[in-house]
């Protein structure tokens, strides 16, 4: 009666995704590094065979911290003793994840150490900076004014929290830009805004949250040339605006969304030989991870021999050698 797709539109809001003029190709080094929603997308990255660093510092949630941390290996500095903190028998610093924390001070400083030095590597020889913002609360000390990237379950008292505003994390992004040009004159920066919800400090917090995250973003994207934004928070919010598109704890998106928005930052920002090949790898993807009732089966064999010479066949683009180990080992087994 309608027609013309009346009652898809009726009931859906697609946001179509932008296409990026300049395109990753598989060749490129990327970078990832912010909230959760950042580990999805590196993880995405690499099961694609994309040369990827995925949060290196660990899962860094506001901007703050992200800039402080990258100010670090662009200026090979380390923090300093005093960041360093114990809690319940476990050493941590405030500027990293608790992912780093040992029941000895020297191992946690040589990992943190480590972690800024390699880091610093990767920037220098990146192509691509991916940047997830997740929420404009900062906990500060009480004693100094330090912004932390984590309270590692400090008591509260220790801390003042606030909003960052936008025109500060603007200005930290210009002085981050401009120290990364000399290390990496080439280097790209994608922005996004993780559509993780942060309810710890409720829903109205998060919605002024998100949204000095969002117009911050836009700021960036609008006034340096090589800064885009992927509006992956939007997608979840307006194009996947329902339940079912959440995981169980109703804040982070399920895997059917993640496939989503990964499926529409593709359409952004792959090139075409790209997503040539990653139709070609998902494909593979699939064969090497079937299962079969009879492995030792005549079929199954030659089935594992024509994945083979198709791992062989694209060995020279990706780095596929786990996977043919793989494969000549259960044709091993079944001699």
């Amino acid at each position: 009666m309608y027609g013309n797709g009346y009652f898809y539109q009726m009931f859906r809001t697609a946001i179509p995704p932008g296409e990026s003029e300049v395109k990753i190709n598989l060749s490129d080094r990327i970078l990832c590094i912010g909230s959760c929603f950042a580990n999805m997308v590196g993880r995405k990255l690499d099961e694609h065979k994309f040369t990827v660093k995925v949060n290196p510092y660990g899962i860094i949630f506001n901007p703050e911290s992200i800039f402080n941390l990258l100010d670090f290996s662009i200026n090979h500095h380390f923090p300093a003793p005093h960041t360093y903190i114990k809690n319940q028998g476990i050493f941590y610093n405030y500027h990293l994840h608790s992912d780093f924390g040992s029941p000895d001070h020297r191992p946690l400083k040589d990992q943190v150490e480590q972690a800024i030095k390699s880091t610093a590597i990767w920037l220098s020889e990146a192509d691509w900076l991916i940047l997830t913002f997740g929420t404009a609360i900062i906990y500060e000390r009480a004693d100094n004014g330090e912004t932390v990237a984590n309270c590692h379950k400090m008591p509260s008292r220790l801390f003042n929290k606030r909003f960052l505003t936008g025109e500060e994390i603007r200005g930290r992004f210009e002085l981050l830009i401009n120290r990364l040009k000399p290390l990496n004159r080439h280097l790209k920066v994608i922005l996004t805004v993780s559509p993780v919800r942060h309810i710890k400090d409720g829903l109205e917090s998060n919605a002024v949250s998100k949204s000095i995250l969002r117009v911050a973003s836009h700021y960036l994207a609008e006034n340096f040339a090589h800064v885009t934004y992927f509006p992956g928070y939007e997608i979840m919010m307006d194009d996947l605006r329902d339940y079912r598109f959440y995981e169980r704890d109703m804040i982070h998106p399920s895997s059917v969304a993640e496939d989503y928005i990964w499926e529409m930052f593709g359409q952004s920002y792959f090139s075409t030989d790209s997503r040539t090949f990653i139709g070609e790898w998902q494909k593979i993807r699939k064969a090497l991870a079937h299962r079969p009732f009879h492995p030792q089966s005549e079929n199954h064999r030659n089935f594992l021999k024509k994945l083979l010479m198709q791992l062989h066949t694209i060995n020279d683009t990706v780095d596929v050698r786990a996977e043919i180990e793989e494969i000549e080992r259960q044709l091993n087994d079944g001699n």
